[in-house]
């Protein structure tokens, strides 16, 4: 992913000395004497990110505007770009020739026209544009209003991404996706005068934008505007909501005013994403599962008929999933991160616990892999061979070396000690996590970028991208609260608990699982929250086709239908894959276990503040 930042401080002209205005410009707060330092160490996160190209020379260059003859506001834009889209790799930021527009952009975009399956989108191509520089001509090339063409090209926009768009010097916009998949903070260096829009930092007063829409910083008024994400009818992400006030409060420390929405321009994504629907045309389909939950067939059994019920729905499932993959596996770079020119070295790798949402993808992926290309598998194990991800895993990888017999699949086992992660996480894996303090957020987190390491020295794994199973739980009912939802209150109790889970995604974990796999020069991508992928699940897929908690064995009635597609996929003699159950992955690696086992995941976690 690449490493974006915008440093805006405000200043008087009275007074003040060249110098002091080149330092303010620079970024340095002159009231913090550690200020120097710590903008050394933005630069520092910023360049892991983004590792093959740079704005030169980092730091140095600044645009500087004046609202009028009291107030000087210096912004300063750098970006450090990791190379996955376009034929080279294009240095940031996409400026206009009359320096009226400057773009920075994190993320991949898969298509700019909205299509519900990118069949229409044939003027865009991943693998010979670059959509950074596709997104910045599209954003400042328009025949309507300035603000009306924003918010439509931000409406038809499919795949991860946050941008910073300068424009005239007065007014920056600012935003991440739907589902907050790419990082982006604001934060403060001690000043009212003196802030930063980036993908991570390292200074203590931040806040992770929260991913409701579009923010427009106002420099003139100090207003901060938001143009919503457009929710369906009798709908609102409430946490979500509960989390843009927080925001709002937040700003209001350093004197910016917060805007809702007053503009007839809100951004209407192509299709509803997110709104789950809890039923089918006859219920035909529920009354099948009623009658097989009744059959108390064995679990391979009864997973084999579900199997045959729902196989209409895992045709449509595989066929989004698959284009979703194909996506991810095409729009990277020719080369591994170890080489400068075109390799057959790994440049995709799979998270990879062995259990069954990364068995699914690990499998989509070698399907699609050419022969001379190779992929790493990525499993991480805090107690070496113990690790109960350490034996799914092996399981796993048997069975697809087993069903890929000419395809290069590498298994890379990832073991860390303790004294590992107590050194990562002080020296680097704590300001990543950062504004989480979470026990969860610090297993997760450490577990993640250790992963993402793949192996001390980075001598394991060259990977660029990696492929993880994200949003699986929340789109499949994979959490233990789902059977118990059902349980309080039906089918309606737990489409409600599912739905809940969706909408506060972008809140809980993305940003922070982009922000440590990224320190490693990875592009993070999340196949399930395809946006196409997503839109079949919640407005095709009934709740009970996802998750049926009628059925008592552990592993087969959560995810059934991503169970049924396992199995249709690797085929009746691996059924025992299909039926792992459900591990987190803190408790599969045995990061949990490894200081303090008496720790609930929701405490504030002391290793973190």
């Amino acid at each position: 992913m690449c490493g974006i930042c915008c440093s805006i401080s405000t200043t008087g002209n009275g007074g003040n000395s060249s110098q002091q205005q080149c330092d303010i410009c620079r970024g340095r707060d002159l009231n913090d004497i550690s200020s120097s330092s710590l903008l050394d160490d933005m630069v520092t996160l910023h360049a892991r990110r983004g590792p093959d190209l740079s704005s030169p020379p980092p730091w140095e260059t600044s645009h500087i505007f004046s609202d009028d003859d009291d107030i000087n506001h210096h912004v300063h834009l750098s970006g450090y770009t990791l190379w996955t889209q376009g034929p080279r790799p294009s240095p940031q930021p996409y400026s206009s020739i009359d320096n009226e527009y400057h773009l920075l952009f994190n993320g991949d975009i898969y298509s700019f026209t909205g299509a519900h399956n990118y069949e229409n989108d044939l003027a865009f191509d991943p693998t010979k544009t670059n959509d950074g520089l596709a997104l910045f001509h599209a954003l400042t090339q328009f025949s309507t209003s300035f603000e009306e063409n924003l918010t439509s090209v931000i409406s038809n926009l499919r795949g991860p991404f946050a941008f910073i768009l300068v424009v005239k010097g007065r007014e920056i916009w600012f935003g991440r996706d739907f589902f907050g998949r790419q990082s982006l903070l604001f934060s403060s260096s001690n000043s009212k005068l003196s802030w930063h829009i980036s993908s991570v930092s390292v200074f203590p007063d931040l806040f992770e934008i929260p991913a409701t829409g579009i923010f427009r910083l106002d420099l003139s008024s100090q207003t901060v505007t938001l143009f919503p994400y457009h929710e369906p009818l009798n709908h609102q992400r409430l946490d979500v909501a509960a989390n843009l006030d927080q925001f709002a409060e937040f700003l209001s420390k350093f004197d910016l005013t917060f805007i809702p929405n007053n503009s007839p321009h809100s951004i209407h994504q192509s299709f509803d994403t997110t709104f789950l629907q809890s039923h089918d045309d006859d219920n035909t389909t529920l009354a099948k599962l009623v009658d097989l939950s009744t059959k108390n067939l064995p679990p391979g059994e009864t997973l084999r008929h579900a199997a045959t019920i729902l196989s209409p729905y895992i045709t449509s499932f595989l066929s989004h999933l698959r284009r979703a993959i194909h996506l991810r596996l095409t729009a990277v770079a020719p080369h591994c991160k170890t080489c400068s020119t075109s390799c057959h070295h790994s440049r995709v790798g799979i998270l990879f616990s062995g259990g069954l949402d990364s068995t699914v993808l690990a499998y989509l992926a070698a399907e699609q892999l050419n022969y001379e290309d190779s992929l790493d598998l990525l499993n991480v194990s805090f107690t070496s061979s113990t690790a109960p991800d350490r034996i799914t895993g092996l399981e796993s990888y048997a069975m697809l070396t087993a069903l890929f017999p000419k395809k290069r699949l590498n298994l890379v086992l990832i073991d860390e000690t303790k004294e590992d992660v107590v050194t990562q996480r002080r020296e680097r894996i704590k300001t990543l996590i950062s504004p989480l303090t979470s026990v969860i957020d610090d297993s997760l987190g450490c577990c993640l970028w250790f992963a993402g390491r793949g192996g001390k020295d980075n001598n394991l794994s060259p990977v660029r991208t990696v492929l993880l199973g994200s949003g699986a739980d929340e789109l499949f009912g994979g959490y233990s609260r789902h059977k118990s939802a059902y349980e309080r209150g039906g089918w309606d109790s737990l489409t409600a608990e599912m739905q809940m889970d969706l909408d506060r995604i972008s809140i809980r974990n993305m940003g922070r699982d982009n922000r440590v796999l990224s320190d490693h020069g990875l592009s993070p991508r999340m196949p399930f929250l395809d946006e196409a992928v997503v839109h079949f699940l919640a407005r095709e897929v009934p709740t009970w086709v996802k998750c049926c908690p009628l059925f008592k064995h552990v592993g087969l009635g959560d995810k059934i239908l991503l169970r049924a597609t396992a199995l249709t996929l690797f085929g009746d003699d691996h059924s025992s894959v299909a039926l792992f159950p459900k591990r987190a992955m803190q408790f599969g690696s045995r990061i949990a276990k490894l200081e303090n086992s008496k720790e609930k995941g929701g405490d504030k976690c002391a290793r973190l503040v």
